[in-house]
């Protein structure tokens, strides 16, 4: 019984990626749609609305803030001053190592264009605007074209998201 849920959760995700795939391929076209409806459509129960968010970039005095605040979250929780407020179960599913293909950036890269290159400040903006949001790592990932795990890390450094 175990071996038949493993096995059909891996399915579902393996569809999941598909779908998400074509739903970003889908995205500029209905993006255009709705822009040439005045930015709203509203069908079948659903309203899509195109917005435009703003990237800020700000000075290295932020900058310096924001690192501080990371800084500081962090000595909170190792000296105990931090409070937990939930915990969660987290499942994580990926390939085994011995059967993965050694994976070149090169080839990293033809999925995930910007994977492993040094963030800009208008990314992080990006990430963080998103995030607070609600788009899924998954979301934010395809738009930054990022994986999902440097995603994942960066809303940690950032202290969006608990390790």
């Amino acid at each position: 019984m175990t071996m038949d849920n493993l096995s059909r959760y891996l399915a579902l995700k393996k569809q999941l990626q598909e779908i998400e795939a074509q739903i970003e391929e889908l995205r500029p076209a209905v993006i255009e749609s709705v822009r040439d409806h005045d930015g709203k459509i509203t069908t079948d129960g659903y309203e899509f609305i195109v917005r435009q968010i703003t990237i800020w970039t700000f000075s290295a005095e932020v900058a310096r803030l924001q690192s501080e605040l990371s800084e500081r979250k962090r000595t909170e929780k190792s000296d105990g001053t931090a409070q937990i407020k939930d915990k969660k179960e987290v499942l994580i599913v990926r390939e085994h190592r011995d059967k993965q293909p050694a994976k070149t950036l090169e080839a990293i890269r033809t999925r995930h264009p910007r994977a492993y290159e040094k963030w800009t400040p208008e990314e992080e903006e990006v990430l963080r605007t998103e995030f607070i949001q609600g788009q899924t790592i998954a979301e934010i990932a395809q738009h930054l074209q990022r994986k999902t795990g440097g995603i994942r890390a960066r809303l940690v450094k950032q202290g969006l998201l608990e390790k």
